[in-house]
């Protein structure tokens, strides 16, 4: 039987049929007239709440407690945002940070008593936006997609899964299987066309043949590399653009093989079937010996090259770990990301952020930090029909954050600022 690597599934739990009161709203009461160019992008299948059925703009809006559902009720006032930057050497490179105007995406949706919320939004380089929205299949699976906005509001493609990487032109996602027969599938999407790969599919343990299955990594340029095993093929590996388009005939390969990541090197961290990992170049030959160590649960890509694990840093093309330097081990609990042309880092620490202040910092490679960014909302408050973090880094160093949010009528608004370039 071969070897049934470990593929990071990304799911997404809520609470079901949670009800709310008919007004809620993290933005004043009153009514308040917004730019109508920052509208509400529809979700495919259902009716856009925003704009279905929308008044007269000339006509000010009814934001009372009987009124129907009107997205100007929502005014999402001028963020504040402050910046303290260091004087270290080994920062010069990293600034200043220049704040650009914040462009304002609104999305409006259906439905929050039966279990549809926001989970979360990133942007990508090109100033679109990747809005996170689940809604409760009623059974056991991923109900999760995510849209493509623009800031006019137009929905450019909505995608399954959950943004898993954001890219310079578009996005991966990625649909988790949950229950039998379902498959997990990573989705590409760079302003062309959109293709799939399917990593696995759940099946009981008595079909037979194996079913086949995918493990993947995507390099710094955005490309994809795929290794593969299937009973009538055997172990291949392919090659994608980043909207996984293949580029190249598939490379049979010797040994199946499992890959866990491309480093800023571009050399490929792959297992074989017995758990051990070696250094491969990305046509799956082999650089180095076996790495003393195995890795469990998520690692986090290091500047120049290398990983950052939970055995310790995997230097690029080394075999050994070597112990983790404090201020990266302080900062486990957040998100990570390069930035400054992927020289530098920016972190989001987790335990900071709330719906009223967002915070990031900016890290030279050595752990220096850099800058401190801190967003303060002047619409804010508990109980937005929203999950995960408040404040997502994406590609380019464009920076996106929740913005609060207006319910009324069992129709919801979640509003989102987009620094574009912000760190690039």
């Amino acid at each position: 039987m071969p070897l049934l690597f470990v593929i990071l599934s990304l799911f997404v739990a809520v609470g079901c049929g949670a009800s709310r009161p008919p007004t809620q709203s993290s933005a004043s009461s009153g009514p308040a007239a917004t730019d109508p160019s920052s509208g509400a992008g529809a979700d495919a299948g259902q009716p856009d709440a925003g704009t279905a059925s929308a008044p007269d703009a000339g006509t000010p809006p009814d934001c009372s407690a009987s009124a129907p559902f009107d997205a100007r009720c929502f005014d999402p006032g001028a963020p504040s945002v402050a910046v303290t930057q260091s004087d270290a050497a080994q920062c010069a490179a990293f600034l200043p940070v220049t704040v650009p105007e914040p462009v304002l995406f609104t999305k409006s949706f259906l439905g929050p008593s039966m279990g549809t919320v926001n989970c979360g939004a990133v942007p990508d380089g090109d100033g679109h936006l990747g809005v996170c929205m689940y809604s409760d299949p009623g059974y056991p699976a991923d109900g999760s997609r995510t849209q493509v906005m623009t800031a006019d509001g137009a929905t450019l493609a909505t995608l399954p899964g959950t943004v898993v990487r954001s890219e310079q032109h578009g996005f991966l996602t990625l649909l988790g299987a949950v229950d039998y027969g379902q498959s997990d599938i990573l989705t590409g999407w760079n302003g062309g066309a959109t293709n799939s790969l399917r990593l696995r599919i759940i099946l009981p343990s008595t079909v037979q043949p194996d079913p086949p299955f995918c493990s993947w990594a995507a390099a710094a340029d955005s490309s994809v590399t795929a290794a593969c095993w299937s009973a009538q093929a055997g172990a291949s590996l392919h090659r994608f653009d980043s909207g996984l388009a293949e580029t190249a005939a598939a490379l049979p390969l010797p040994e199946t093989i499992g890959v866990y990541g491309i480093d800023e090197q571009g050399l490929m961290l792959a297992a074989d079937a017995s758990g051990t990992l070696r250094w491969r170049g990305l046509d799956g030959s082999v650089l180095s010996g076996p790495v003393a160590g195995s890795i469990s649960g998520p690692f986090r890509t290091l500047v120049g090259g290398g990983y950052d694990t939970s055995s310790g840093v995997l230097p690029s093309g080394s075999t050994q770990f070597v112990p983790t330097p404090q201020w990266l081990a302080q900062r486990t609990d957040g998100d990570l990301s390069l930035v400054r042309g992927r020289r530098a880092y920016a972190y989001v620490p987790r335990g900071s952020s709330d719906e009223c202040t967002h915070r990031l910092e900016v890290l030279a490679p050595d752990g220096t930090l850099c800058a401190t960014v801190t967003i303060a909302e002047p619409r804010c408050s508990p109980g937005a029909p929203v999950i995960n973090p408040a404040l997502q880094v994406g590609a380019e160093g464009s920076v996106a954050g929740r913005a609060g949010w207006y319910c009324h009528d069992d129709t919801c608004l979640v509003a989102f600022r987009v620094w574009n370039h912000l760190l690039q």
